[in-house]
């Protein structure tokens, strides 16, 4: 049996709606913008900077390098930002382009959202894999979010999952694959949370990399791609946000059975 949500997502509709884009605006919110590109999904910060009738006008923050390859008119595309560590997602199309789209970036008119869902905080917090489950990761090479063009001698590993949160993980493999990993590098992967659940299925991005000699290990920090886009994407986000919930727990009560009783 699946494991029952235990997180209370709001779903924020009309006046609320505006209200966040508002906030955000007011804050001049950084907020991320995931859509596909010729098979592979794009990451882009971008300045939420301006409300009005006609849409949501977001712009490439200055002196930032963006990637906006095959970008469309009508074009889906997932937002997610921030306001006070409250975490709000929604799914927009591209309306129009108020300057001329290029490397250097520009101004994107998106379609101002029915309905925008409001995470929980915790959510986003960075959960350890409780230390009586060994998860398993399988994983392979899909390219990468920039220029590169190196093709790594493997293109597909395991490891072994040691942090989980709704929008990213931790990974670990030996030392001796760490030629096969490099930043913005995108990936494919595979892993099954708790052992009565089916596996997740999501997309990454390689965002940084820590190599541990002594250990003979390498450590890979992985953001998810592309959940804020379909209702299927925000299905998984939602059961991440369950796992994540379920791992706090666990680990809480690990911590309280190791500590020596009180007399």
């Amino acid at each position: 049996m699946e494991h029952l949500s235990i997180n209370q997502t709001e779903v924020l509709k009309d006046e609320k709606v505006l209200a966040a884009l508002s906030g955000a605006i007011f804050n001049h919110a950084i907020a991320r913008m995931c859509h596909m590109a010729g098979g592979k999904w794009v990451r882009n910060d971008m300045i939420l900077c301006e409300l009005a009738e006609s849409g949501i006008v977001i712009q490439t923050p200055v002196g930032s390098s963006v990637h906006f390859e095959k970008l469309q008119i009508h074009q889906p595309v997932g937002i997610s930002f921030q306001i006070n560590h409250e975490k709000y997602i929604f799914d927009s199309v591209i309306m129009g382009f108020e300057s001329a789209i290029t490397t250097h970036g520009g101004r994107i008119l998106l379609e101002i959202p029915e309905v925008m869902e409001k995470m929980p905080r915790r959510s986003y917090d960075r959960q350890p894999v409780p230390p009586n489950l060994n998860i398993h990761v399988l994983f392979w090479h899909r390219g990468y979010a920039d220029n590169t063009t190196h093709v790594p001698v493997e293109s597909y590993w395991q490891g072994q999952l040691t942090n989980l949160s709704a929008t990213g993980a931790q990974v670990v493999v030996g030392l001796s694959l760490a030629d096969c990993f490099g930043p913005n590098q995108l990936v494919g992967l595979q892993f099954t949370p708790m052992f009565y659940q089916k596996p997740i299925l999501v997309e990454a991005q390689i965002i940084h990399l820590r190599r541990e000699d002594a250990e003979g290990k390498l450590y890979l920090g992985l953001e998810f791609l592309g959940l804020e886009v379909s209702i299927d994407g925000r299905t998984v986000l939602h059961r991440l946000a369950d796992i994540v919930e379920e791992y706090a727990k666990m680990n809480a009560g690990a911590g309280a059975e190791s500590q020596p009783a009180v007399s």
